[in-house]
């Protein structure tokens, strides 16, 4: 019986484990948006892709 719940526990932990996301600050897990001449944005993404890129060179140093 005692075998049983070792089972359980590991069976447990590894779903459990499985659900864990690695994560990282920005600079380390975010990237430069750059549209294509095929893409059909909006003025609003343009605005959000604007913003997100600023952030970026700012905080992070990307350049152009």
């Amino acid at each position: 019986m005692m075998w049983m719940r070792w089972v359980l526990l590991i069976s447990m932990s590894s779903i459990a484990s499985g659900c864990v996301t690695a994560t990282g600050d920005f600079c380390d897990t975010a990237r430069p948006l750059r549209p294509s001449m095929q893409d059909n944005v909006t003025v609003d993404t343009m605005a959000q892709i604007v913003a997100h890129n600023r952030f970026g060179a700012k905080h992070c140093g990307w350049t152009p």
